[in-house]
């Protein structure tokens, strides 16, 4: 048996010396298979590990979001407070007010050292008259001024900016007799 075992051995190691390039060159590409899948699965754990935690994140923040609008909707409509409720009134009334309107134009006027000549209104019109609102109406107000001066004016329009009156002043003249002021106020129609 010892021969046949020589024998053996000795084909093996003729086989191998006859395939050895080939050999090498599977376990080299074995080699390198297994260490790729390995590479491939710690990438593809880390890729869906990356999708599931982006996944629960949004889950988690559609969660909070859901939570905090049934919060918000659980809160009651705010009140308007009476003398709040004023307030808005005469800064955007329902309905335009010409006598309020006049009485706190007279009393800014005066206030600033003028008094007024003549107060004329007409509703707003025109392709430079367009609101988002149509309950939202203008009206343009033309208020005369007598006495004063330039400084006076000065004082008058900056007191007219820091009104709670809804104001904008459209244009400025003067003549001899006195200032004349193109102004626009607002109302909003209720529903």
């Amino acid at each position: 048996m010892d021969h046949q075992e020589q024998r053996q051995s000795s084909q093996m190691r003729a086989f191998i010396h006859e395939f050895y390039p080939l050999i090498i060159v599977l376990i080299v590409v074995a080699v390198l298979f297994v260490g790729y899948m390995q590479i491939i699965d710690v990438q593809c754990q880390q890729y869906w590990w990356s999708k599931n935690y982006a996944l629960a994140s949004l889950k988690e923040e559609n969660n909070s979001l859901a939570a905090a609008l049934s919060d918000y909707q659980k809160i009651p409509p705010a009140e308007v407070a009476a003398g709040e409720k004023a307030l808005v009134d005469l800064a955007l009334p329902e309905k335009f007010d010409f006598p309020n309107l006049a009485m706190q134009l007279n009393a800014l006027a005066e206030n600033n050292g003028f008094k007024v000549s003549s107060l004329e209104n007409r509703e707003a019109q025109g392709d430079n008259f367009t609101l988002a609102d149509s309950r939202l109406k203008g009206t343009d107000v033309t208020l005369k001024l007598q006495g004063g001066s330039y400084e006076n004016l000065k004082k008058l329009l900056q007191a007219m900016e820091s009104s709670i009156l809804y104001l904008n002043v459209n244009g400025v003249s003067y003549k001899d007799d006195g200032y004349q002021l193109q102004l626009r106020t607002y109302h909003y129609q209720a529903p």
